[in-house]
This record gives C-alpha cells, structure tokens and sequence, in this order.
C-alpha cells in the first residue's frame, strides 16, 4: 500500500491498513497486489484529501468553584509548541500566559456556567480555540448573622440583634427583609441599622425569624431563628377601702385588666378570701360581697380565663374584716330606791356578724364585782335583778357580750338610773310636858338607813327652842335639854349626818313646856305705927323660866297699890294712915 506521502506498508494478508498522515494535501492511495504471477502495480487506487488538524490544548480544572473563590486551571499542550496561550474566562475576562501550567482566576459574580476557551499563537498565526472547559460559578450569598433571645414575652418589645451585612464580591445588599414568623415583616433600607425591634402580640407560640438579604442577585433568606413567644398571664387592678365591718356590703373596684397579649377574656373568677367565689363573664366594675364574720385578712384574688387557659392570682387585695361587736338593748325602771331590789331586762342582741352569744357579764357600776350569767342560765324573762346598797347615785349598767371571738365585747349595752337616798330614820321617845327649867330627857332607838353602806356619823337634835345639839356619834341612846322658858309647845327632830350627807328624820316630838311663875321674898316690919313710912325689902326674884320683870305691882294691902315699872326692885315704901288695921302686903310680878 503506497499512502501517497510517500510512505508505503506491505501486508501478507489482506486486512485493515491504517496510517496517520504527517501533513495536510491531496493524496493517492494506490495498491500493488504480489502474487506468484510477480507484482500487479495499480491494481487498486483511492484518492483522499488530508485535512489539517489545529492542535489541542488539555483544560484541567474543577467542574465548579464559588463566586470570589479562586478557581485553578491547568493548561496542558501536550507536545504542542506555542508562543503564547489566551485564555478566555468566560466572564468577560482574558488573561495571556507564555507558558503552560496552573492558572488562577477569580470569578467575582456567580449562579451561572462559564465556557473557559483558549486560544493558541504559533509562528504560524493564532489558533483559536484549542480547548475548553465548562465550569459552574456557584452564587454565594451575602451573609448577616442576626442573634437574639431565644424567649420572648407577648406584649413585649422583642431586640433582634442584626449584626453586621457581609457582601459578596459583585454583589450589593440593597435591602434587609426581616419576617418575624407572625405575618409581620420589616423592610430596612441602607444604612441598615443594628437592631430590629418587635413586639409578638400573642403567645405562647413558636417564631421562626427570618432574615432576607436583597441584593444584585435577587432575595435569599440569610438567616433563622427560632423565638419561643411565651404567653404573659393577664392581671388585674384592685382598689377599694382597706377594711369593712362584718355583715356590711363590701364594694370593691375590678380593673384595669391589663393582657399585654391579645387574648379574649372570657371570665373572672373573683375569690373573696372566705370560700365564696363569684363567677363574672367580663370585668364587673365594682363587685360587692358581705364578710359574714370578723376579725379576719382575708386576701382577695381574681382568676382570669382567657383564650390561652386559666390565669389563676391575676390580682390580688388584702382587707381586713372587723369585727362588729355585738349590741343588746336593755331595760328597766329609770330609778330605784338604795336598798331595793331593782329588775334589769336584757334585749336582743344584735351582732351583724356570725357569732353566737355565750355569757353576759353585768357591770352594775357600784363597786360590786361585775356578774356574769351563761348564756344557757339566762332564764326565759331575761330579767336579771341586783340591790343597789347606797345612794344617792347615777349609775350605768354595763353589760359585755362574749362569743367565740374569744375578747369581751365591753360596752354591748348600757342603761343610766338613778339610785335614790332613802333617809335613815330613828325612833324618838320622851314625855309629853316639861316645866321650864327643868331637865327632860329624849330616848332615841336604833338607826334604820335601807341603805347598808350608809354610816351615821352624828346626830344633831333640836330641841325646837331654837337651839340645837350635835353628838358626834355613831350611836345615841339618850340626850338631855331643859327648856329656858314657858308656856311653849316645841317640836323636838333630829336630823342624821351620815356619808351621803345629813337627813331630817321624818319624826318628831311634841313637848309642852308649862311657865313656873317667878316667886319674890319680901320682908318688913310686923307692925308699924300709923302714920309711919313703912319699908318693905324685896329679895331677887326666883323664876326657873328665862323671863325677865317688867313690872312690880304691891298691893299694900290698905286698898292702896303701886306700880314699879322696873326690871328690879329690892324696896319699896309706904305709909300707913290709919290703924289700927292688919293688911296683908301681896306682890305680883309681870314679865
């Protein structure tokens, strides 16, 4: 086989005959056949163009690289001789290299394929294309590393920390889209600031926060993170009076309700500190209760129910209940006489809580030991009697109540009277009549005063005359008087001087006191001569009585009398004119 270039094979066999021709041109393939005749030159021909083929460079390099990664290519020509080799990124950029080996280049924008060609000069001219390479640029997108707690209360302002945006070559984040996982999304411009707030109006629920970056390349979510929106229990405002009597309406303020959440509320529970909780299907304004009993601190709370559960101790407000102590009306006479039996009738009571009466103690307010009366002792009438020992006096009946709240209640009722003072009296004996001058006696018996504690500390007894004896005693039996003068009629009392002061005692005597008549001593001479001036001597007159003389009268006893107006007279004369005669002389006395 003569292949035309001038080079020839010869072959023992008829076979397939390959050969590789060196260079370009027309060519004549021709065959000459050798058998045992000799050599048959030409006995087959074919005519054939040979092509001439560019040369071949090898591209070795990775199938993709990230964008702003440096990619590495490796240029293998094989024996192929060149004077430089232009490669041909595909992204617009073109670098010539005079030799062969590794080759770096950057791709600064990604998301696409990327034809690599290269283009070979040799002496003979530029070569174009001489290999190529298909390789990905990978997008990478622009980064933001957002942090924030992983809790957040509803209501509440929720911090989510941005950090800061990290570009990739090529690209520019023109927007920060913040998805808060509740529908709500934030759009941040450049500058993009360091913090996004948020508030979660509803929990408890669970957020996936989402961080989209926009930037040459379109929208990629950046970043997630998870947020636990945990529900805020809702609470509720109390005001009102600080303490309430027992069995008075208490009235009490509900709300504000405040539920940083946008929960429903579907009821309140309000409990009032004594086991007796009321139901409300929204908040009531004002909510009365009354306390049964008292002393107690009771604590009131309100329950919540709402669309995320029951909310128990939402509000709460301490009071203190008084307690009210009892009051009992009381009866009886508005006065009484010391030494008397005086009745005292106990009311109702009347006790606005829930207590129950379990003894009376009766404070008479006379010095005596109060008297306490069980309950179960008190008899049906509830009648209650006492004896006052002294007066004058004003005293006020106390009672005080106890029931099981354990202190008396001082003061449950009171009622005023007036104890009167009973004059103590005395017997009083002694005769009927009495001469003037003479001594009479007065008998008195014992002292009888209703009023035990009463003491007599004297007597004072008049004599009805005008003068009077006082006895500081304790106890008299006997007093003694004489009467100055008479005829009188005197009323003898005796009045008592005891602690509460002094009495006349409502009995008297009546004494008649009879006038002893004066009685004079006169003397003189027995006989006398007719004619002669007669003297007759007169002695001071003797009267037991307290009287005094106004006048002398002398009868002489011849018809004849004078008159001396004097107090005394101690002689008197007279003369007889005729005799012989034997008068009598009489002297009569006026006072």
């Amino acid at each position: 086989v003569r292949w035309g270039d001038g080079e020839s094979n010869s072959y023992n066999a008829a076979s397939p005959a390959t050969h590789v021709y060196d260079n370009p041109g027309a060519m004549s393939i021709t065959v000459d056949l050798v058998d045992e005749d000799g050599t048959h030159p030409f006995a087959g021909t074919l005519s054939l163009t040979v092509v001439e083929v560019p040369p071949s460079i090898t591209l070795t390099g990775d199938s993709s690289v990230d964008e702003g990664e440096i990619y590495s290519l490796t240029l293998d020509p094989g024996g192929e001789s060149f004077i430089e080799l232009v490669v041909h990124w595909g992204d617009d950029n073109t670098n010539t290299y005079t030799t062969a080996g590794s080759k770096n280049h950057i791709y600064n924008d990604g998301g696409f394929d990327v034809q690599i060609t290269v283009d070979m000069v040799t002496a003979s001219g530029t070569i174009v294309g001489v290999g190529s390479k298909t390789v990905t640029v990978n997008n990478l997108p622009s980064s933001i590393f957002p942090s924030g707690p992983g809790t957040a209360l509803e209501g509440t302002e929720y911090t989510l920390t941005l950090g800061p945006v990290t570009d990739t070559p090529g690209n520019s984040v023109t927007q920060v889209i913040v998805n808060w996982g509740d529908g709500q999304t934030d759009t941040f411009e450049t500058p993009f600031p360091d913090e996004a707030l948020h508030t979660y109006i509803n929990g408890p629920a669970t957020r996936t926060i989402t961080v989209d970056l926009v930037d040459d390349d379109g929208t990629n979510t950046a970043a997630t993170l998870q947020v636990s929106v945990q529900d805020v229990a809702p609470t509720v405002g109390f005001s009102g009076a600080t303490s309430v009597d027992e069995g008075s309406h208490y009235t009490i303020n509900v709300g504000p309700i405040f539920d940083p959440g946008a929960d429903v509320i579907t009821q309140l529970i309000i409990h009032w500190g004594d086991g007796s909780p009321n139901l409300f299907s929204q908040a009531p304004g004002d909510a009365t209760h009354t306390y049964a009993d008292g002393t107690t601190n009771p604590t009131i709370t309100v329950d919540v129910l709402d669309d995320d559960g029951l909310h128990a101790n939402a509000g709460s407000f301490d009071l203190t209940v008084n307690n009210v102590a009892p009051s009992i009306s009381l009866g009886g006479p508005s006065d009484v006489d010391e030494g008397s039996l005086y009745t005292l009738t106990l009311g109702n009571v009347v006790d606005p809580g829930a207590d129950t009466i379990t003894s009376f103690r009766i404070n008479w307010d006379d010095g005596i030991n109060p008297q306490d009366i069980s309950a179960g002792s008190l008899p049906s009438s509830r009648e209650v009697t006492h004896t006052f020992a002294n007066g004058p006096a004003t005293p006020n009946i106390r009672v005080d109540l106890f029931d099981e709240d354990g202190n008396p209640h001082v003061g449950a009722g009171s009622h005023s009277l007036t104890v009167n003072d009973i004059a103590p009296t005395v017997s009083l004996s002694g005769a009927e009549s009495t001469e003037e001058g003479d001594l009479y006696t007065l008998t008195l018996g014992d002292v009888i005063d209703p009023g035990t504690a009463d003491v007599v500390s004297s007597y004072v007894v008049n004599w009805g005359d005008g003068s009077s004896d006082t006895f500081n005693t304790s106890n008299l039996a006997v007093a003694t008087h004489t009467y100055a003068d008479g005829p009188a009629s005197h009323s003898i009392t005796v009045d008592l001087a005891d602690n509460d002061g002094t009495h006349s005692v409502p009995v008297d005597i009546e004494v008649s006191v009879e006038n002893i008549a004066p009685t004079v001593v006169i003397t003189g001479d027995a006989v006398i001569v007719e004619g002669d001036l007669y003297t007759l001597n007169l002695e001071p007159v003797v009267d037991p009585g307290a009287d005094t003389i106004q006048r002398y009268l002398v009868d002489w006893g011849d018809g004849k009398s004078k008159t001396f107006n004097t107090s005394s007279l101690s002689q008197a004369t007279h003369r007889y004119t005729s005799g012989p005669s034997a008068p009598t002389i009489l002297v009569d006395l006026v006072d």
